[in-house]
């Protein structure tokens, strides 16, 4: 990876990270974002020449794969996390008949 293809990359982080504020109220996600610089600055206007398989592009997915399970995992609510749970819990249990995929078979009522 050459010196123009991390600077172009440090300045999509840093345009990203300038409006992404903006971007929590709308539709357009961090992968949505990334995903379209990507592609405007690769194969649209040549800016980033990364050949697929290659280390660097191996080692910027891990990195981006990080970045935004990281930020992902970071929005969790935990109350409605341990609500979720319980109740895919209580539907794996089979706690109800309505509920339960095998219609009674080795299902408590």
């Amino acid at each position: 990876m050459g010196s123009w293809e991390l600077a172009t990359i440090a300045l999509l982080l840093l345009g990203f990270s300038a409006i992404s504020g903006r971007l929590e109220r709308s539709l357009v996600t961090p992968a949505i974002f990334f995903t379209c610089a990507g592609l405007l600055a690769g194969p649209v206007l040549g800016l980033i020449d990364l050949r697929i398989g290659s280390e660097p592009v191996k080692l910027l997915a891990e990195a981006t794969l990080t970045l935004v399970l990281f930020a992902d995992a970071s929005r969790i609510s935990l109350p409605a996390l341990r609500k979720e749970f319980a109740v895919s819990w209580a539907r794996s249990r089979c706690g109800s008949r309505s509920g339960c995929p095998w219609s009674g078979i080795g299902c408590r009522s």
